[in-house]
């Protein structure tokens, strides 16, 4: 018997909750089976996670330089290639175990949404990472919540939240909005900086 059927059978014992101590093994036992824990449980998967994040640490720091100015990296480095080489390895990766554990469009989503709401509100890389990653964090907390109040799936409910997210950044963000364009066709011309 696996893990997740283990934690299935457990799940139905617990549902629905009637006090707050089972509220909280609910949510526990929904993320455990959200994240497919089983996966970290495996040796090759606990080294392959390993892997990834500290390669990730390792090339982070070419990678900002590529992505901002790929030219300027060629220009150091014969050998440039390979940190676009080693993201695109470390994408399909996440990207798989993510298909696993999520579906195909609620990986991508959860990928996506949080970073393209991110530019909305910052355009500095510091605050692009930060605000991504709280973005991330808030649809995930507040989609399980939403799961478990509601009696509907939390990968939906997740990307639903992490939408609603993008749709806000999209109306009132900082930059590049819908509220940060009309702001700028409505400012006086006296306003405006001269030259």
């Amino acid at each position: 018997m696996t893990l997740r059927s283990r934690l299935g059978k457990i799940h139905d014992q617990l549902v629905p909750p009637a006090s707050e101590q089972s509220w909280t093994a609910y949510l526990w036992l929904v993320y455990l089976s959200f994240f497919s824990i089983e996966w970290f449980f495996r040796p090759v998967g606990a080294i392959e996670l390993g892997l990834i994040v500290l390669t990730l640490a390792v090339i982070f720091r070419a990678l900002v330089v590529e992505c901002l100015d790929p030219l300027f990296l060629r220009g150091q480095s014969r050998r440039s290639g390979w940190v676009h080489s080693v993201f695109l390895g470390l994408l399909v990766l996440n990207l798989t175990a993510g298909f696993q554990t999520l579906g195909t469009l609620m990986a991508v989503g959860l990928m996506m949404l949080p970073a393209t709401s991110a530019r909305f509100w910052s355009k500095r890389l510091e605050g692009l990472i930060g605000i991504a990653v709280t973005i991330a964090m808030i649809a995930s907390t507040g989609g399980l919540l939403l799961s478990f109040h509601l009696d509907i799936p939390s990968g939906p409910s997740i990307i639903l939240l992490a939408g609603s997210g993008y749709l806000f950044s999209a109306l009132f963000g900082r930059y590049h909005s819908l509220a940060a364009r009309w702001r700028r066709k409505t400012a006086p011309l006296s306003a405006e900086p001269s030259a």
